[in-house]
This record gives C-alpha cells, structure tokens and sequence, in this order.
C-alpha cells in the first residue's frame, strides 16, 4: 500500500469529495473532513470567479476544477456562469430591474451584463 493521496487523481474521481445541489442551494461536501459547505454566499461573494471560491475552500485550483468536473461534467468556470445566469433570471422574474439585477450580481455595466445573458 502506498502513502494516501487526499486530492482526486486525473484517472477517478474521488466520491468522497462532490459538489451536490440540494433545494437550490450548492454545497461542497468532503466526507474525509467530515464538512459540508454551503457555497452559494461563497459563490457571490467571491464575485462568481473560481479562484476566490477555491481560496475561501482551502483548496487548489486545479483539484477544484477536478472535483466539478467529475461531479457536474463541466468546467467550474461554466458551472458558475450558469449558476449567475439563473439568479438573473430569477430576480428578473421577481421584477427586478435589468441595472440593480446586474449590480447585484458583481457586473460592473449593465451593457455587461446583458451581453452575458444573450450569450
């Protein structure tokens, strides 16, 4: 037996770290620490970037990118444009408006934006 490695391998995932989605909310889940983090503040509050999701995590960039990739089969960084495109589409339905929608969601522009949402 060799030494044990705590971060996924390249070749299989490692199910005892997921990302999983529960009634809205995103939580980060590692079974070997025992922890269960809810990630949707961390997302916002991260202004929707990946490095700074993985900074408040206490994990590398990679091995977080590993862990979405293996649990969602998309980047991390697709996973929270998609993420950030369904609060909009939320608060719009609410009737928020387009400027305090963008505001909300860390763009710096409206124009920003909207180019987001039609993409």
């Amino acid at each position: 037996m060799g030494s044990r490695n705590n971060s996924p391998s390249l070749s299989k995932p490692n199910p005892r770290v997921q990302i999983l989605a529960s009634s809205g909310s995103w939580w980060f889940v590692d079974q070997a620490r025992a922890e269960s983090i809810l990630l949707n503040t961390i997302i916002q509050e991260s202004n929707w970037r990946v490095a700074p999701v993985c900074l408040r995590l206490g994990i590398e960039v990679r091995t977080f990118q590993r862990i979405v990739e293996s649990c969602l089969g998309i980047s991390p960084k697709r996973w929270l444009r998609g993420i950030r495109i369904i609060a909009a589409c939320q608060q719009l339905i609410a009737g928020e408006k387009v400027e305090a929608t963008a505001k909300d969601l860390g763009f710096r522009h409206h124009s920003d934006f909207t180019a987001e949402f039609k993409s």
